[in-house]
């Protein structure tokens, strides 16, 4: 059985989520959804609008197979947080192959080059003490690097561009189950 993952707020959940399970499945030919949700409070703090059971039996209803709470504290967290622990979570059940997400850019590959361009601890660091939200200041670190041109006028400033980069980067540094179970096979 293949599986495709999702980390998601679903607050609320609505149609074009549905649209979007449907379609994560159908581009990468997943017979299930796996996805990680906010618990009681979603990302930028707030508490959510429905409570998690709520939330989480419309997600189902939706096309989700599986919904596993992802923490309050890495679900009120930064981006680099929030994908960590959605991207750790699918890749601890043993089940996904591939992890599904959106961006305001849709270009993969821009996506990719920013996920490579890490700003320096200390360029970051100083934008963030001038007072420049997290989005800002990776944004203007990644922009020295010219990078983040790659991903449009907003370059990382657009909130779902600068996950999907923190999901590539998570990706990246997780070995998941099944490139575990290929490298044993490969092995033998």
């Amino acid at each position: 059985m293949k599986c495709v993952g999702i980390t998601a707020e679903y607050n609320p959940f609505h149609n074009g989520h549905a649209y979007q399970i449907a379609e994560a499945k159908r581009l990468s030919g997943a017979d299930g959804a796996v996805v990680v949700m906010s618990g009681s409070f979603v990302q930028r703090g707030e508490p959510a609008c429905f409570d998690k059971f709520t939330r989480a039996r419309l997600a189902g209803l939706g096309g989700a197979d599986l919904v596993i709470e992802l923490p309050d504290a890495l679900s009120c967290a930064c981006a680099e947080r929030f994908a960590y622990g959605g991207v750790k979570l699918l890749a601890a059940t043993g089940l996904v192959d591939t992890i599904a997400f959106g961006s305001e850019c849709g270009d993969i590959e821009a996506i990719r080059r920013s996920a490579g361009s890490v700003p320096a601890p200390d360029e970051l660091h100083s934008a963030l003490d001038a007072g420049l939200s997290y989005p800002k200041a990776i944004a203007q670190c990644t922009s020295n690097g010219g990078i983040s041109a790659a991903l449009g006028e907003n370059g990382l400033d657009a909130p779902n561009d600068l996950l999907a980069v923190e999901y590539v980067r998570q990706i990246q540094k997780i070995a998941y189950p099944s490139a575990r179970r290929q490298a044993r096979r490969e092995r033998l």
